[in-house]
C-alpha cells in the first residue's frame, strides 16, 4: 500500500525561492511523517527522495539508509505561475528494483513496525505543506538549515550521475538555491541536477 498524491501551488517565478521548493516539499513531507510516525527520524537525500535514517546492520559492519517515497516538481506550461507537486510513499508495499545501484526500497510501516494509517498521514501532508509553502516565500533561511540538517549526503562520499558524466567527490553542502557542493579533484563544484547513484558516510 501506497500514499500518492498530486496537487498543485501558486508560485513566483522571480522570486529565487520558487528554485528550491522541492526541498521545501521534502522538508515538509518529512515534518509530516515524524508527526504521524513518531518517534522515527525521516532523512532527505538530494534531491528528491525521503529515506530512514543511516541503519546499522546486525553485526554493526555497514550503515545504510532506505528509500520511503519520492518527490516530484513540474511547472504548467504556459503558466509558470504555477507548480505541479508530485509525492509518493511507501506505506506497507516495498516495490522491487533491479537497478542494484539504485538506493533500497523501505517503507513506513517497516520502519516504525506499525501501520500507518492513509487517512492521518494525508492530513498531515497536506497541512505541513500549507505551512512549509508559506514559510518558503517569506524566509527561506530557516527551510534550507533544516534541509541541510536532514541531509544523508553532507559530509558522505557521494557519486553523481549528470546524463553521462560521473562525479565523485565528498559533499561539502548545498547551496541556498539548493544546488549539490561536492569537492572533487582538489576542487568544488556545484550540480543542480543529477541522480547520486551511491553514498558513502564520511
Amino acid at each position: 500500500m501506497a500514499l500518492t498524491l498530486t496537487l498543485t501551488t501558486k508560485v513566483d517565478p522571480a522570486n529565487p525561492a520558487s528554485g528550491i521548493l522541492s526541498l521545501a516539499v521534502g522538508v515538509a513531507v518529512a515534518r509530516a511523517i515524524e508527526f504521524v510516525c513518531a518517534p522515527c527520524r525521516i532523512a532527505l537525500k538530494w534531491p528528491n527522495d525521503l529515506c530512514s535514517g543511516w541503519l546499522v546492520d546486525p553485526a554493526g559492519r555497514e550503515r545504510h539508509f532506505q528509500k520511503l517515497g519520492g518527490i516530484l516538481i513540474e511547472s504548467t506550461a504556459p503558466r509558470r505561475d504555477v507548480a505541479v507537486i508530485g509525492i509518493g510513499l511507501n506505506l506497507e508495499h516495498v516495490p522491487s528494483l533491479r537497478d542494484g545501484s539504485a538506493t533500497p526500497p523501505g517503507s513506513l510501516s517497516g520502519l516504525t513496525g506499525r501501520p500507518v494509517h492513509r487517512p492521518e498521514l494525508l492530513a498531515a501532508v497536506l497541512e505541513s505543506l500549507s505551512q512549509a509553502v508559506e514559510e518558503l516565500f517569506d524566509d527561506p533561511g530557516p527551510l534550507m538549515t533544516e534541509y541541510r540538517s536532514r541531509c544523508l549526503l553532507i559530509g558522505s562520499t557521494v557519486t553523481l550521475r549528470q546524463n553521462a558524466t560521473v562525479v565523485q567527490g565528498r559533499c561539502t553542502g548545498i547551496s541556498d538555491d539548493g544546488a549539490l557542493e561536492i569537492l572533487c579533484d582538489g576542487r568544488r563544484r556545484t550540480f543542480r541536477s543529477g541522480e547520486v547513484s551511491q553514498v558513502r558516510p564520511g
